[in-house]
């Protein structure tokens, strides 16, 4: 159901982590997924375990919420 609502009306962002001055992890508060985001390249992508590997390689600790591993949502390390 949560997915129809993000579907229909867009997924209502917010701020889950910053990453560095031109990057920031998103979450969506019906759905609860995440999302990387990227100022310089204005790109907006559903946030997966490459870009946990990629942040991590460069020294940025990730640091989830704990609904962002409800059902449905996870994120392999």
């Amino acid at each position: 159901m949560k997915d129809l609502i993000c579907f229909l009306f867009g997924h209502k962002y917010f701020v889950a982590q910053v990453l560095s001055p031109q990057s920031r992890r998103l979450c969506c508060r019906w759905c609860s997924k995440s999302f990387a985001m990227n100022d310089d390249a204005r790109s907006l992508l559903p946030w997966d375990a490459e870009f946990h590997r990629l942040y991590e390689s460069h020294g940025v600790e990730i640091k989830y919420l704990p609904f962002e591993f409800s059902k449905g949502n996870t994120h392999e390390n």
